[in-house]
């Protein structure tokens, strides 16, 4: 008992300056007078603390759990130890105001690049052979660039124009020219527009494909209908690097694109994603199928599962020169940038594309799957065919850099793409057939038990109202992990984990919201069967839930709001954008690449309701923060709490 007591981690003070002793106000007419009080200020906590809590908390919990219930499974000792040192590996502190993780990245990164540049001098030489077919007598290696090529080839096809030109739009995030607190499509339709010089005449050939659009810019900009401003393009050298958060020892390196060229490269990937989802590679399903298929190998041993440092960085232009059909290589050249700039410096690019790149993803994926699957037909097949059947594109299955090949030819396929320029990550690539561990898309599992941690990641702010979401994240993350460690029974009794995070509630009088299950993690406590069970014990101070005498249910929840001000609303952008993904559905309805929208317009009525509705309402990505908001429902079952007992 004692032991228990001292672990018990304490809530954090919150940081608030001494109250200064003022005189009294002056009386006047028998009622007091007070002056106008300056603005308050923003009351703020420390997410260290907190996490240290938490901490402490979850190590007492797995003590505890292994001696008095003598825990003695080495799954779950191993699950335990991996929560216990990683919960904090990806956290942060916004405190903390150091350059040190940005300079790794960019140093990360000019190294990468250097050594693209001798792996391309390299394949200039390997890949200088002209055969079409594979005789007996062809080199290993040969045999695999040819093989791999007809499987390229066999999957993009002949790039149609019209089908990439329909595919274009703009992405949701930002680029060059356009800050991150306005992407809205008005702003990045707004001339000039960025371009490099090389995809300037393929931006032109494009608006001469989408007449609608051509016509609503030539006005967004002060232009007619017949004439077009001729000011349209600010040509840039390149992109230019930035990073964002990833670990607390480095940051991840992207390049924001040129606006144009983003613009024509988000038709290149869903093109490109859209042939792979026809050979039986559905990126929407591919990261549910690959945990799958971790889980299933972690017992059996059959398959491998393999991962790639700063594979983004790594995809040789020199490769996709010889291995790509002409036609895709030389549009996809002409829309990346050959320069980026690091620390106001101009650095020339080796690799095809970086991370900002639209078609960086799809193409590594592509890369690695054809390459697994010509190793697979080379090493484990007496055909001299260029042709891969059913079962060999079967026999691997890649999403991204995450490759799941068969465990015997795993060495071997590591070693070649090394030879390609790739670097493989050998802490997080796992072929070993004694250790009963495969790890893939986020699922990490040992002998089939799901043993990946939660990792903490810092708030958005160190304002007090981000405090209550954050602490939703890590309970409806940890909660899931507790059950399967300590038992859906005992989990919730004498947890230190619970007893603490409620003691940081209590402190800052915050309310405990209970949101339905389809609700985002930072919204509320998801309900769950027996969540009566954990509020009740710990003594939460909970928010109402309300139900009308027609069963529909009221909440309250926490959300992420921007400031909401007046912005350009233009109705001739929008029914140009709504008019194309119209002749994208007309093409193909069942296709599900709908993706900037996620509702489909099906008449030109909806399309110009639409602007009408939203004319002038936009919330700028600047000055948000999280506010209490209110919803209803009719299709949930509230979870039987005891209100009375909550209160403290």
């Amino acid at each position: 008992m004692k032991e228990n007591q001292n672990c018990t981690p304490t809530a954090p003070k919150l940081n608030v300056a001494p109250k200064k002793a003022s005189k009294a106000p002056p009386r006047k007419r028998g009622r007091v007078i007070r002056k106008k009080s300056a603005k308050r200020r923003n009351l703020l906590f420390d997410p260290a603390e907190v996490l240290t809590g938490l901490q402490q908390a979850i190590n007492c919990d797995f003590k505890q759990a292994q001696h008095v219930y003598c825990l003695n499974d080495s799954t779950t000792l191993y699950g335990f130890n991996r929560q216990v040192n990683e919960l904090g590996k990806k956290f942060k502190d916004p405190n903390i105001t150091s350059n040190d993780c940005e300079q790794k990245a960019y140093a990360k990164f000019l190294g990468v690049n250097a050594r693209m540049a001798d792996i391309n001098l390299k394949l200039r030489e390997e890949l200088d052979f002209d055969e079409t077919r594979c005789p007996t007598n062809l080199p290993r290696n040969k045999k695999i660039h040819l093989r791999a090529r007809q499987l390229i080839a066999e999957v993009l096809g002949e790039l149609d124009e019209e089908e990439w030109f329909t595919l274009c739009r703009h992405g949701t995030g930002t680029s060059l020219g356009v800050p991150f607190k306005d992407t809205s499509l008005e702003a990045k339709s707004r001339f000039p527009l960025t371009a490099t010089k090389r995809a300037e005449p393929w931006f032109d050939r494009y608006l001469t494909f989408d007449a609608t659009l051509k016509a609503s810019l030539s006005k967004h900009n002060g232009g007619t209908e017949s004439v077009f401003p001729l000011e349209r393009y600010r040509r840039v050298p390149g992109s230019r690097a930035t990073t964002v958060d990833k670990t607390n020892e480095i940051d991840r390196f992207i390049c924001i694109e040129p606006t144009v060229n983003m613009h024509l490269q988000q038709g290149l990937m869903l093109l490109i994603y859209v042939k792979l989802r026809d050979i039986g590679l559905d990126v929407g399903v591919l990261p549910d199928l690959h945990r799958l298929m971790a889980q299933v190998s972690s017992i059996t041993l059959l398959k491998a599962t393999v991962d790639w440092a700063s594979a983004s960085d790594c995809v040789a232009r020199e490769l996709l020169r010889r291995q790509l059909p002409t036609k895709w290589f030389n549009r996809i050249d002409a829309l990346r940038c050959t320069h980026t700039e690091i620390n106001g410096e101009l650095v020339e690019l080796h690799m095809i594309s970086s991370m900002g790149n639209a078609t960086t993803f799809p193409l590594e994926l592509l890369i690695f799957w054809t390459y697994a699957v010509a190793i697979y037909m080379t090493d484990h097949t007496s055909s001299n065919s260029l042709f891969a059947t059913s079962e060999d594109k079967k026999s691997c299955s890649v999403f991204g850099d995450d490759c799941i090949v068969p465990t015997p030819m795993a060495e071997s396929y590591m070693a070649f793409m090394e030879g390609l320029g790739f670097i493989v990550n050998r802490e997080k690539s796992f072929f070993d057939t004694q250790m009963r561990f495969r790890e893939s898309c986020g699922g990490d599992f040992l002998d089939g038990y799901d043993v990946r941690p939660h990792h903490v990641r810092a708030p958005a702010s160190t304002k007090l109202s981000a405090l209550e979401p954050w602490l939703y994240i890590q309970l409806n993350a940890l909660i899931p992990r507790y059950i399967k460690y300590f038992g859906r029974t005992s989990y919730v009794y004498e947890k230190q984990l619970f007893a603490y995070i409620s003691k940081v509630f209590a402190r800052y009088n915050l309310t405990l919201k209970i949101v339905p299950p389809d609700f985002p993690d930072d919204a509320g406590l998801i309900a769950h069967e027996d969540v009566h069970r954990l509020v009740a014990s710990y003594r939460f101070k909970m928010s109402g839930i309300d139900r009308d005498r027609h069963g529909r249910v009221y909440f309250k929840y926490c959300s992420f709001r921007y400031k909401s001000v007046q912005q350009e609303w233009n109705e001739d952008l929008r029914f140009a954008t709504q008019l194309r993904k119209l002749l994208e559905e007309s093409k193909d309805p069942t296709d599900p690449l709908d993706w900037e929208s996620g509702r489909n317009a099906r008449n030109l009525d909806y399309i110009e309701g639409l602007g009408r509705k939203l004319k002038h309402v936009y919330r700028e990505r600047k000055n948000g923060g999280y506010v209490v908001a209110k919803s209803s429902t009719a299709h949930w079952t509230v979870p039987v709490v005891d209100r009375k007992r909550c209160y403290r």
